[in-house]
């Protein structure tokens, strides 16, 4: 008897168990799916698996300046107005991400007129389309909370609005400038093949075969190998070279920029398709020369630091070069050989008092 009793209370005790455990689960499940279904109604923008944001527009107040973005068709982001331009790849991609990853601070009910919140007339208003949703939608901006760090926003088409963090106002207030694609040559410099530079004191022109970079001009150093220590600052050089100040003007007057005359040249290579870079004159007030790159009709300026930085690299380069030959042709000294027993004739540093000149033109006086 007392087994049986005690076999069916140890029955009763699995039985409950399960039933807890089995409870307990659910709730656990119930608790996963409340939070879940409370973050999701708290994202700020939340969108169907497989979509993305390719179209961007930016009104910043009434009246304000706008800018459009758009990437629709699977293409990089380009900005589509005020002007027609590429834009920096890296900021475009960042403001999508900053309004897909945000949350809602708080909900609120309004208990007077938008107005109240800064939300009839916003300092800020972005629109957006989708790639499975081409209806557009507005999300507007209004005035700072009075605690915290927040920004009263609303999604137009709702009753509702909510508090943003301030961030994420900030992250869209940015320029037209800012928005552009500054680089000048689009290319990987591990991809570049080729550098060639047409400039007043003749050409030069460096070439990668099989991984190894030789001399192509000038014509003395045909052949001639360049060691990483010599192309590495030249290739950083061109990569360096940013954008300073876009003129955007629909009809360019080559004779005011100085096209043409020039013959001024700076081209790359990469996979067989190059990239130039035309030098016009030079904007010595701005501290930079006119420049564009072919087929393209706006010019822009280009920091004169910059250019005379990667002009002065390929000539020491090309001298350094140039001094191993004439010394190896001559018997002098081996040419494998000149840098370790020479290395003050190779680096040694500009004597003191002396300037660097631009290559573009002659020193003064």
């Amino acid at each position: 008897m007392k087994k049986s009793v005690t076999v069916v209370f140890a029955l009763l005790f699995l039985l409950v168990l399960g039933v807890y455990l089995y409870l307990e689960n659910e709730t656990q499940e119930t608790k996963i799916q409340e939070v879940a279904i409370q973050q999701e109604e708290m994202q700020l923008l939340s969108l169907p698996e497989g979509d993305r944001i390719t179209y961007l527009k930016i009104q910043k107040a009434a009246g304000g300046e706008k800018i459009i973005l758009s990437c629709e068709g699977g293409e990089s982001w380009r900005i589509e107005y005020p002007v027609s331009y590429p834009a920096d790849a890296m900021i475009a991609s960042g403001l999508v991400t900053a309004l897909t990853m945000s949350y809602k601070v708080q909900k609120l009910k309004p208990e007077k007129g938008w107005e109240e919140y800064g939300l009839k007339e916003p300092s800020l208003k972005i629109s957006l389309r989708t790639q499975k949703n081409a209806k557009e939608r507005s999300l507007s901006f209004g005035e700072n909370s009075p605690i915290g760090n927040f920004v009263y926003a609303r999604w137009d088409e709702e009753k509702e609005f909510f508090l943003v963090s301030e961030e994420l106002n900030d992250a869209f207030q940015q320029s037209l400038y800012t928005l552009r694609d500054k680089s000048v040559f689009h290319a990987d410099s591990k991809q570049v093949s080729k550098i060639h530079l047409k400039l007043n004191d003749g050409e030069y022109e460096l070439t990668k075969n099989k991984d190894k970079w030789f001399w192509m001009e000038p014509i003395p150093i045909l052949g001639e190998f360049i060691s990483d220590a010599d192309r590495e600052p030249i290739l950083e050089a061109v990569q360096n070279l940013r954008v300073k100040e876009f003129i955007d003007q629909p009809f360019l007057d080559e004779a005011k920029f100085g096209f043409g005359a020039s013959n001024r040249f700076v081209t790359i290579w990469q996979d067989d398709k190059e990239q130039t870079l035309e030098i016009g004159s030079e904007a010595e007030i701005k501290e930079a020369f006119y420049t564009r790159r072919e087929k393209q009709e706006s010019p822009y300026l280009i920091s004169s630091s910059k250019l005379n930085a990667l002009f002065e690299t390929v000539k020491a380069a090309t001298d350094k070069a140039l001094a191993k030959a004439a010394l190896s042709g001559s018997g002098m000294v081996d040419a494998d050989k000149f840098e370790k027993e020479q290395p003050s004739l190779v680096s040694a540093p500009a004597p003191k008092g002396t300037t660097s000149v631009s290559v573009f033109s002659a020193p003064k006086g």
